[in-house]
């Protein structure tokens, strides 16, 4: 049944885990395995979606959906099959086969691409430019909840991997029978290439970082008076300032460890997401980047220009600044 089914998860941190006709609220969900899910207000990070619904969410990290109806959403890399999307902006290289995505559009300046094998169902979407992919669809397996294969009894072609050998013995899903094989399939997760024509544009030769809301992306970068490109702040110029922050000075003490920043430790005020799914202050973290240029977390590379706002989080912060504010 893997690590959730039928539950709700409200406000969690949630890595590697594997979750059936669950719904998840303000979440963060990372390398996780999802079938027939209701997913509102999360970031969706490196997961394997199949079935279900989605609203008001940030999927990134080469997710990969199959058969699910989004709304509202901001879509970094990511594959969707025989998706429904509506409403939306494309910040990343989407690759989608059959579906169809309708009234978005794609911010080119930040990287955005949608490539389509054909039979997506395009409608509405500003800046859509077609790029063909070639048809049958993907060759990467969506995983599914063990103990549940297709619902045509057998893997098909593609989109789905074949159970891996085992010494239960049972039957292999699309096997023949009689086939020795686990009593349960278990999935098997690849790596999602992006052809070079998809990736998002280098980063800008000066140094300056991207503002993932593309408020000043149409501007040349920013000089401070060094000439040094200066780094927005995604959430605008004054954010972090003492007007911006009027009424924030309240004990945090008891604040969610997912509000805090890993580097100031204080609860974030502007958080952003790196590719890797880790959250950090803005300001912190570009000043780490500078320094060090990787990941405080991982130590992997890091550049200014691959961070992205958090919108979620930032949601679910200034709902908890609010209502710790009304029980002083």
């Amino acid at each position: 049944m893997g690590d959730g089914s039928s539950k709700s998860y409200k406000e969690k941190d949630l890595t590697g885990k594997e979750f059936e006709n669950a719904s998840f609220k303000k979440c963060d969900l990372n390398r996780c395995r999802l079938r027939n899910c209701t997913v509102e207000k999360c970031d969706v990070v490196n997961c394997q979606v199949e079935g279900g619904s989605m609203e008001t969410v940030d999927i990134k990290g080469n997710t990969i959906l199959q058969r699910v109806t989004v709304k509202m959403c901001d879509l970094f890399d990511c594959e969707l099959r025989n998706c429904t999307i509506t409403e939306f902006d494309v910040k990343g290289a989407v690759k989608a086969y059959g579906g169809s995505l309708k009234e978005g559009e794609v911010k080119i300046h930040q990287g955005g691409s949608i490539a389509t094998d054909g039979s997506t169902r395009v409608s509405r979407v500003d800046n859509y430019r077609h790029t063909p992919l070639p048809s049958g669809g993907s060759n990467v397996p969506v995983a599914h909840p063990v103990g549940h294969p297709p619902a045509a009894g057998g893997y098909p072609s593609a989109g789905y991997a074949q159970p891996p050998p085992s010494k239960h013995g049972g039957p292999v899903y699309g096997a023949p029978p009689g086939a020795a094989g686990p009593p349960m399939g278990h999935p098997v997760a690849q790596p999602v290439a992006v052809p070079p024509n998809m990736r998002p544009a280098p980063p800008n030769p000066t140094g300056g970082g991207v503002n993932p809301y593309g408020a000043q992306q149409q501007a040349p970068p920013r000089t401070n008076a060094g000439g040094t490109a200066e780094i927005v702040n995604p959430y605008g110029a004054d954010a972090g300032s003492r007007d911006h922050m009027a009424g924030r000075d309240i004990d945090d003490s008891d604040a969610p460890a997912r509000f805090q920043c890993a580097i100031t430790m204080q609860v974030m005020r502007c958080p952003v997401m790196t590719h890797s799914g880790h959250n950090y202050e803005f300001d912190a973290i570009v000043d780490w980047i500078k320094k060090n240029g990787v990941c405080p977390q991982t130590r992997e590379p890091l550049r200014a220009d691959q961070l992205h706002p958090n919108r979620a989080l930032k949601e679910e912060i200034d709902e908890w600044v609010a209502e710790k504010r009304k029980q002083e």
